[in-house]
């Protein structure tokens, strides 16, 4: 035992004696002793370096790092070429966390002795906590070209070299090193996780069954197993590897996480959530734990705690990738268009060449009805990656949504010849084919794409789709309750699905399908309007309910948009040339289109500037007609109900005039946003739209009786007739009354057979009973599907009528529909839902039409044209008087020839029916409702 009570006087000559005793003590770990005498010496000799030195050295094995830097720091200063200090000192910096100083002080030695392999080791350490890995590999060249046989320096920089992403070099590092040393359980755990990076998984899994073979309880073997055999889609045992982990050691952080991954694989994310939870609890600042966790919340349909735990992860690490992809796609879910955009932007700045990043913003804008910024982004996406198939076939959905349909093809095309068998390619494209007007090959694309994915919703879709538009609306019902019954929670179908029980005249169960649709989505306008369409078709409903229901769609659909807007920096003057924008996706060949086409046309271009906003895709005759009328045309496929009002007010509309009504495709939301100090509806769906931003409506006091106008929303204006009607300039002059020649009579109808109700075919029943030798002709596209057929003159049989009288015709040329009149003696009316143009036809033909005027605006249709051309000994008033009326006419003959005769000069000279004399009414109405505008003073454009 040393003696450590000796005075500091003592001599010097004893110093070496002590300092080889006490290198012995420290050699045999006796680290106190020591200690004790490296103090003893430097109280005599406080310059001692050797003493100095090695009491910094005993102080670092002590972990008195503080200590030992400053010790060591003094050790320098007596000799600043000592290597082995400075390595020393080294050392003790880097444990204080002091990178760059350890790392001057490694450099530093090895300026001195270049070849000293502890120093070399370190300093590749430190360069690589430093992020210098390039030059940490450079040092453990150096290090292995000392000596090749370290296996332990192999598996360093192997796992440099993964972290470099060089992972074929770094497995070649480890298979080195396993060559040296074939039972290192590390590296072989090390090996299988670069066998997984570069996806050979199961090579990756015998690696780790070797390591367990090794080290049977190791946990960490035992995780990194789960993620080869994830890689193998063997999930289940993926999930018992990381069970056996924990079970070893219950808080392993990645065993946790892996577990949860394992468990959102397997579709179990409330599982998946409690392991994140459990993992979250040990390290509430686990980042990929946040992240993951967001993952399976979102699975769980619980999108506002996914947003909270992505945006956790995010405060945790801003840049974190997989949250902000995550997080794009959450606030999506909860209709935040925007706020995704914003994050992939972030996205974007963080990764500019990431293709993905490129895509979802695409998908993002689709969302946000910004097609054309879509398109540019999935374009920047293709010149990365130009055999992407699903890029390609999400680039052809934006073209159909622009009216590109053409294009979207070419897009589908390219993607079925790089992945022929894609179902998603097949289904996208039949959208684009149906948008051609060729449902037939759609259909084919369907039934093909639903070969591959017999459950593939939007194939399933398109083909019912498909068979509505090739007048096969039975068959088309079976296929969206196939669409309902594997998602009974999507709309779309429950509204497309009311179009076709419609076109099957089963109006009411129409309306409940639409009421689903709303019950899901409150906030779907378009199945609001479908239901609204439909209503007209219910016989027991009047002006009350119509109107109460489009008070809904104004509070649940219209509302919300327009609670604040600017006013109009418009010029005030009175009889200046007034901007009329016209808004219609029916500028086309459409009954629509016949009604206002020749207003169109007959404007007089001094006083009115014509701006049309068209939302048709497939353009025809009628469009390029309807063009040369305009002086503006803008295309507005795939803008945004925002962006269309922001072009109408920079276009500065002074009146905009809404040509749909509740009918397909209309743009009503943008009316809601108010970007015209007039808004008027006129000439598509009648009856009101029920917005509190519609100014006026065109109507006729027959179509509008005075007794119910404070009903609607909008202001009404009469013209002549609330639709007018041209000269269709096909040639057909009034042939002879076919009941002379035949002699029967004949009883017609060329109206949607949509608008038949069972009412309407039992009272036609009845009156081919009272006239027992007449005939009934119907004509639509319906009777082409011989299913419907069958069950349309069903009901026909069972009042007892032989269905030879009646004579069904389908689809044809407008001249051969019109050209169906000259078999025709009686046009006869259908209701609630009355023919409009249908009507203007028959009486351009020389039939007359026997009508019932009703108590909601489409029954009035009829009443109002025929009451216009001073034929009201026409319109019933009741469905006896209906009877009376059909059999008195069919027995005077004569007055039906003369009735021929005379009808088209009638309508010529008609202020109704003569279009020049119609415009001139719509213009004094635009001149008014102008004037009364500048009257109210009032910028914002509200409704009176």
């Amino acid at each position: 035992m040393v003696d450590l009570t000796q005075s500091s006087s003592e001599p010097l000559n004893n110093v070496p004696s002590w300092l080889a005793e006490a290198l012995e003590k420290h050699q045999q770990n006796d680290l106190d002793q020591a200690e004790a005498l490296y103090q003893r010496i430097l109280v005599i000799n406080p310059v001692d370096f050797v003493a100095m030195h090695q009491l910094g050295v005993l102080k670092n094995q002590c972990g008195d790092y503080e200590t030992a830097a400053k010790i060591l720091n003094e050790a320098v200063s007596l000799r600043p070429k000592s290597a082995l200090a400075r390595l020393n000192l080294g050392i003790s910096l880097w444990n204080l966390n002091r990178a760059d100083e350890a790392l001057m002080n490694y450099e530093y030695s090895l300026m001195i002795q270049p070849d000293n392999p502890e120093t070399l080791w370190n300093c590749a350490v430190a360069l690589r906590g430093l992020q210098k890995s390039e030059e940490a590999l450079e040092r453990l060249d150096q290090l292995l070209l000392l000596n090749s046989v370290q296996p332990e320096v192999l598996l360093y920089k192997g796992l440099l070299l993964e972290e470099l992403e060089r992972t074929e070099e770094a497995l070649n590092c480890y298979d080195q090193a396993l060559f040296l040393q074939p039972d290192h359980a590390e590296t072989l755990v090390n090996r299988g996780n670069a066998l997984v990076d570069l996806g050979r998984p199961e090579e990756a899994l015998e690696s780790y069954e070797r390591a367990l073979t090794i080290r049977p309880n190791d946990a960490d073997s035992y995780n990194n197993r789960s993620n080869a055999l994830r890689s193998l889609n063997r999930p289940l045992e993926a999930l018992n590897s990381c069970d056996r982990a924990l079970i070893i050691r219950p808080n392993h952080a990645e065993a946790l996480l892996n577990r949860g991954n394992t468990l959102l694989t397997l579709e179990r994310p409330e599982e998946a959530r409690e392991s994140y939870d459990h993992l979250l609890s040990l390290n509430p600042n686990h980042l990929d734990a946040w992240s993951n966790r967001g993952i399976a919340l979102r699975k769980l349909d619980r999108s506002l705690e996914a947003l909270n735990s992505f945006d956790r992860a995010l405060t945790i690490d801003s840049n974190h990738l997989e949250a902000l992809i995550n997080r794009s796609a959450v606030l999506l879910d909860l209709k935040r268009p925007l706020e995704a955009l914003a994050t992939c932007d972030l996205w974007q700045v963080l990764r500019p060449d990431d293709v993905e990043a490129h895509i979802h913003r695409g998908d993002v804008l689709y969302e946000l009805h910004r097609p054309l910024e879509a398109l540019a982004s999935y374009d920047l996406a293709l010149a990365m990656q130009p055999n992407n198939a699903g890029l390609l076939s999400n680039r052809g959905n934006i073209l159909v949504q622009l009216g590109r349909a053409e294009e979207a093809l070419a897009c589908y095309d390219r993607a079925l010849t790089i992945q022929p068998q894609s179902a998603e390619a097949l289904s996208n494209r039949s959208a684009a084919l149906l948008n051609l007007k060729r449902p037939t090959e759609a259909l084919k694309n369907c039934q093909q794409a639903l070969t591959l994915q017999p459950n593939n919703l939007i194939a399933l879709v398109n083909l019912a789709t498909s068979l509505l538009d090739l007048k096969r609306p039975q068959e088309a019902l079976s296929y969206y309750d196939q669409v309902i019954s594997l998602a009974p929670e999507y709309a779309e179908a429950y509204s497309n699905r009311g179009m076709a029980l419609h076109l099957l005249g089963r109006h009411k169960e129409a309306v409940i399908s639409y009421e689903r649709a709303l019950e899901i989505n409150p906030t779907f306008a378009s199945a609001h309007s479908n239901k609204i369409f439909l209503l007209d078709y219910i016989p027991e409903l009047d002006f009350v309910e119509h109107q109460a229901e489009r008070k809904k769609y104004n509070l649940t659909q219209v509302v919300r948009w327009s609670t604040s807007r600017p006013g109009f920096n418009t010029d005030r003057v009175p009889d200046r040339p007034l901007v009329i924008g016209y808004v219609s996706a029916d500028f086309k060949y459409h009954s629509a289109a016949f009604c206002f086409a020749p207003v169109l046309k007959n404007h007089d271009k001094a006083k009115f500037k014509i701006i049309c906003y068209s939302g048709v895709g497939l353009e025809d005759a009628m469009t390029r007609r309807i063009k040369d009328y305009a002086d503006v045309w803008r295309p507005t496929l795939g803008l945004s109900d925002d962006a269309l009002a922001a072009q109408i007010r920079e276009d500065e509309v002074d009146i905009l005039i809404d040509l749909s009504g509740h009918s397909e495709n209309n743009r009503l939301l943008v009316f809601a946003r108010k970007p015209a100090p007039v808004q008027v509806t006129a000439w598509g769906h009648a009856g009101g739209t029920g917005l509190s931003t519609m100014d006026y409506q065109f109507t006729d006091p027959v179509f509008t009786p005075e007794e119910v106008r404070p009903l609607f929303a909008e202001i009404s204006y009469d013209l002549p007739c609330c639709i007018t009607f041209e000269n269709p300039g096909l040639g057909q002059d009034v042939a002879e009354l076919p009941a002379i020649s035949k002699g029967y009579v004949t009883f017609g109808s060329l109206n949607r057979f949509a608008k038949v109700t069972a009412e309407v075919m039992e009272l036609w029943a009845q009156i081919l009973q009272a006239v027992p030798t007449s005939r009934l002709i119907l004509k639509d596209a319906v009777f082409d599907d011989p299913i419907a057929r069958k069950a349309i003159l069903g009901p026909f049989s069972q009042h007892g009528i032989d269905i030879e009288r009646i004579e069904t015709r389908g689809f044809s040329s407008r001249q051969k529909h019109l050209g169906t009149y000259n078999d025709i003696d009686i046009a006869v009316d259908a209701f609630p839902q009355n023919g409009g143009i249908t009507t203007w036809e028959a009486l351009w033909m020389g039939v007359p039409v026997l009508t019932m005027l009703g108590n909601r605006p489409s029954s009035r249709l009829s009443a109002a044209i025929l009451t216009a051309l001073g034929l009201a000994d026409w319109v019933c008033r009741d469905e006896r008087e209906y009877l009376e009326r059909a059999i008195q006419k069919a027995a005077d003959i004569a007055t039906l020839s003369e009735f021929r005769c005379g009808i088209r000069k009638r309508i010529e000279v008609s202020p109704a029916g003569n279009p020049e004399l119609y415009t001139r009414a719509v213009e004094e109405g635009y001149r008014t409702m102008w004037k009364q505008w500048l009257a109210q003073g009032n910028p914002s454009g509200s409704h009176p």
